[in-house]
């Protein structure tokens, strides 16, 4: 069990790093934390990620050029709201933007239109802008209400006390970690 809670709160700083990285555009943060993950995804037989993070990093150190380096490093986010800590993935916008124009092909999706769609995106997204400041629209804010969590925090963390998951204790083990590699 302290194997499991250990790991578990590794794994869950190292994606708390990485969005914090990607919310601020940090490309030599998001590339350390690639690092770490190609490890993380070889420890447990990820191969897909560990062959995506091997090719970024092999890319990064010693394939590329000095500009594409750069490229890379730095060009990975996009910032759809404006300000300090709103930036996004790229690779994820363009996944999201992807997916929803696909939805509204319905029935009539083949890989020749949805090339066309995924070239055109950009120059309609300019245009549906500048429509819309020319004929006043304001945009929707996209700010929620922000939630109070010392309510839950407080609850994790009892729940925590009482389980003891940071103590050993002989006998209590998760089953992803019952023999202890010493």
């Amino acid at each position: 069990m302290l194997n499991y809670a250990t790991n578990l709160t590794k794994l869950g700083l190292l994606r708390k790093l990485s969005v914090m990285a990607t919310r601020y555009g940090d490309g030599l943060r998001a590339m350390r934390h690639w690092k770490y993950a190609f490890l993380v995804y070889h420890q447990s037989k990820k191969t897909k990620y560990r062959l995506k993070s091997f090719l970024l990093l092999a890319g990064i150190n010693a394939l590329f050029t000095p500009r594409q380096r750069h490229q890379i490093v730095f060009n990975r986010f996009v910032n759809l709201k404006g300000g300090e800590g709103n930036n996004l993935d790229g690779d994820y916008v363009m996944e999201l933007l992807n997916r929803s124009r696909v939805k509204l092909l319905g029935p009539n999706q083949s890989s020749e239109v949805i090339n066309r769609i995924g070239k055109t995106m950009m120059t309609c997204h300019n245009i549906q802008e500048k429509l819309e400041n020319s004929l006043n629209v304001s945009p929707s804010s996209g700010f929620h209400k922000k939630q109070d969590l010392e309510r839950d925090s407080a609850s994790i963390i009892k729940h925590l006390k009482e389980g003891k998951v940071f103590s050993n204790i002989l006998g209590r083990c998760h089953h992803s970690f019952q023999k202890e590699k010493k």
